[in-house]
């Protein structure tokens, strides 16, 4: 009877197990391990996320699908570049290489749009909040898709307005914007590889990547920029701006005079900053220095104005020639800022 009692306990007892468990997993979610029936991996990118909060859950949910694209589309936009510059030079294809990767890894930064977080779940046990994030293949697609588009539509216009017989100067920035947009249309592309694995399609721009750079350096060579030296340079800022406009990768010159060639495309760069001490009768203590700065890219004769930037500041110090330092620095800074500013919109149309 004894044998026969413990063995019904015992029964009793894995029952009992046996109903708890088989509760807690009825509870429990599908999608808890990573599969759902609602959301099928044909049809969404999916990712489970979990946290202490429902808030955590949900954000570490979002970076799961996010980490999907940041990987692959590194990958598959590298593979693209590959393919693009077979056929170039071995220096060109080991840069280009580079370059796209570097880019398209800022690109994929930050969570993606679109992506959801329909699905939380408590696991009261552990004290656990679960989130389910689900990305629409179709929405998605359909959105990338007008994205590429619009990047294409770029590309086209931008190579129309190369062809022109407009300056240098537009060709440059003409061929700037179709490099950005052919980046932005691998990342784009290769994003929606990955929602819509199919065969690749090929571009059909009839000129290659490595081409395009080619004829953007022939032009920028060709473009000149002469900075119009004043009588007295007393805060040497000729020097400032000098630097900023080589550090650009283009060709300048000091001159007092405007030069006569017809050799390049010349842009006159004017400049001038003025310092003044100011008194502060509430403050005996401090000296101040103010400044003033201006910075115009005009056309050879001097007329048409391109770009331009005023600037301004103020500093101190308890030692007046000190101020006085500071305020050369601070205003050469700015000023140098500015200048490749201008330089960066003018010549190279980034805003």
């Amino acid at each position: 009877m004894k044998m026969k009692f413990k063995r019904l306990i015992s029964i009793i007892l894995f029952l009992n197990l046996f109903v708890v468990l088989n509760a807690f997993c009825a509870r429990r979610p599908d999608w808890v391990l990573g599969t759902s029936k609602k959301y099928p991996e044909k049809d969404y990118l999916t990712g489970v996320g979990t946290g202490e909060t429902l808030d955590a859950a949900r954000e570490s949910a979002r970076a799961e699908i996010s980490k999907i694209f940041s990987s692959k589309v590194v990958q598959i936009a590298s593979e693209t570049q590959i393919e693009t510059l077979t056929k170039e030079d071995k220096k060109v294809k080991s840069s280009g290489e580079t370059k796209s990767q570097l880019k398209t890894e800022v690109f994929t930064e930050g969570f993606l749009e679109g992506i959801e977080v329909p699905k939380k779940w408590f696991d009261k046990k552990n004290k656990m909040y679960y989130a389910l994030a689900v990305l629409s293949r179709e929405k998605t697609r359909a959105s990338l898709s007008d994205k590429i588009s619009e990047q294409e539509g770029i590309i086209k216009k931008q190579l129309e307005i190369a062809k022109l017989d407009n300056s240098p100067v537009d060709k440059v920035r003409a061929y700037s914007k179709v490099l950005r947009a052919l980046d932005r249309k691998t990342e784009l592309t290769s994003k929606k590889l990955i929602v819509d694995p199919v065969i690749r399609p090929k571009d059909d721009l009839g000129i290659s990547r490595a081409e395009i750079e080619k004829l953007k350096q022939e032009q920028i060579e060709k473009i000149l920029f002469v900075i119009v030296k004043k009588d007295e340079d007393v805060y040497r800022t000729g020097g400032v701006i000098r630097n900023k406009v080589a550090k650009k990768g283009l060709k300048v010159e000091t001159s007092t005079s405007t030069p006569k060639t017809s050799e390049f495309f010349v842009n006159t760069i004017k400049y001038n900053l003025e310092l003044e001490a100011m008194e502060r009768r509430e403050d005996e203590k401090w000296r101040f220095y103010s400044w003033r700065g201006m910075i115009e890219i005009k056309d050879m004769r001097g007329k048409k104005v391109f770009a331009s930037r005023s600037l301004q500041g103020q500093v101190s110090n308890i030692s007046l020639n000190i101020a006085k330092e500071k305020a050369i620095i601070e205003a050469h800074k700015k000023m140098g800022s500015a200048m490749e500013e201008m330089l960066g919109e003018y010549v190279y149309g980034i805003k």
